[in-house]
């Protein structure tokens, strides 16, 4: 278990990945759902996520904890394409969430990008709104359907 750690750590070391001049870990290495590495998030003066680095894998369940306005949500919102990191790398699988490759370049993700990635997670927010006179299946699928 152990070893098993330290290859995770060899393969997903992002530095590494740089140096050889690749865009990224192949695939075939990435055991990773989500995976964020050194992110950043500031509101005005109030830095809300400081080089964050975390690797979620495949069917791991997580829960964030900590008390009000320590960026729990904002985890979720970047990982939803609703927050834009100001610096860092956001995976979702093997796919980086808010840049991508043009031309053989890293530039920042489109929306037909983020859709595409958006597609793949989801999310219910906290203080939800549901129709107390329906039912949940009637709840569900009044909900907007964007195609």
């Amino acid at each position: 278990m152990v070893q098993e750690i330290e290859d995770r750590k060899k393969m997903l070391n992002p530095g590494q990945a740089r140096q050889q001049g690749s865009m990224g870990p192949p695939a075939s290495v990435v055991p990773y759902a989500v995976r964020l590495v050194d992110v950043v998030k500031n509101y005005g003066s109030v830095t809300v996520l400081d080089n964050l680095s975390l690797e979620i894998p495949p069917g791991e369940k997580v829960a964030l904890i900590g008390p009000s306005g320590s960026g729990k949500t904002t985890v979720l919102r970047t990982l939803m394409t609703l927050e834009r990191p100001d610096s860092g790398h956001v995976y979702i699988g093997n796919d980086e969430l808010w840049q991508m490759e043009r031309r053989g370049r890293m530039v920042a993700a489109n929306e037909r990008h983020l859709q595409k990635r958006r597609a793949r997670v989801g999310m219910v927010f906290q203080h939800y709104t549901l129709f107390p006179h329906m039912t949940v299946l009637r709840n569900i699928i009044e909900a907007p359907i964007h195609s």
